[in-house]
């Protein structure tokens, strides 16, 4: 029974022994850890805020904190005490390493960081012209200025004047390219356009330019009034609705069984005197207008027939 209970206590004070050991041993692991975490090092979570022609960094200081900081860029270097540095006079658009160091009295440490600049809105394409014109469509070409970020899209906004009518009208869209074709445009209209090229910082300024569609020919006249006289007829006619260019000018065509007449007038005029008709005979009568096109379609033809200061008109 003696030789027992001295078993019993000789294993307790061993297992005793043994707490107390691995206790101590915990204590010192933690002060090494300790001193480990509160000790030197580089700048720690940096970040890097970009601007056109800077960058900002900012950091967190490491536990013990350096006798200063260094912040690298190219061959240009920056000290300060501070936790931050603003790197200055960079180029747009462009991808840096920052190298910073903790500098210590008689040891430093060291982390980089990357950072680009950002893009400024970039300025007014250099020129813009018209080319390919056609009556209805026009190419619209440009030349965006020479400048280190990309453009990555145009604002293409176009007006128009049609100028023998009262139609204006406006459009907008958005291309990559450095050209658009413009369809679906009146003959004889001026177009105005403005162009803005985009970085990713947004549109800047447009560059405007102007062109002027081609005439075409005109459509159809129509004739109003039709009066006889013992030995003339009076027309009179309203302009064609699809003038299609600036009417130079009118024909009017009379045929008949005995002669044909073709009369000529300025486009400022809508009216004509057919003279020397002859009683009893039949005219048909047509009127054309022209732009520098051409002649256009003729108006619907109107015939009638004399009979002293009568006449028997047929659509």
């Amino acid at each position: 029974m003696l030789c027992w209970s001295v078993r019993v206590l000789l294993v307790v004070g061993l297992l005793t022994a043994a707490t107390q050991e691995s206790q101590e041993q915990q204590k010192e692991e933690n002060e090494v850890s300790d001193k480990l975490g509160a000790g030197r090092g580089p700048p720690q979570n940096v970040t890097v805020t970009p601007e056109v022609t800077s960058l900002n960094v900012s950091w967190d200081p490491p536990d013990e904190p350096p006798s200063y900081y260094l912040a690298q860029v190219d061959s240009e270097s920056y000290e300060t005490n501070q936790t931050s540095v603003v790197i200055l006079d960079l180029e747009p658009c462009t991808y840096y390493v920052i190298t910073l160091t903790s500098v210590y009295d008689d040891e430093e440490y060291v982390t980089t960081s990357t950072g680009s600049t950002s893009s400024p809105v970039p300025p007014p394409p250099l020129s813009c012209w018209f080319t390919d014109i056609t009556q209805t469509t026009a190419s619209l070409n440009w030349q965006d200025d020479d400048i280190a970020c990309m453009i990555t899209n145009h604002s293409i906004i176009w007006w128009w004047d049609v100028l023998w009518n009262d139609e204006v009208g406006l459009e907008e869209t958005f291309i990559a390219l450095n050209h658009i074709n413009l369809t679906n445009l009146s003959p004889y209209t001026n177009v105005t356009a403005g162009v803005a090229a985009a970085t990713d910082s947004g549109y800047g300024a447009p560059t405007t330019c102007w062109g002027l569609t081609l005439q075409d020919i005109p459509g159809a006249p129509a004739i109003t009034t039709i009066k006889l006289t013992e030995h003339s007829i009076y027309v009179t006619w309203s302009p064609p609705e699809e003038a299609n260019g600036q009417i130079l000018g009118y024909s009017v065509n009379i045929i008949n069984e005995i002669r044909n007449i073709t009369l000529y007038t300025d486009g400022m005029y809508n009216n004509a005197v057919i003279f020397d008709v002859q009683q009893n005979q039949s005219y048909k009568i047509t009127v054309e207008a022209a732009t520098e096109a051409g002649w256009g379609l003729p108006s619907d033809a109107v015939t009638i027939y004399t009979a002293g200061n009568e006449m028997l008109r047929k659509s």
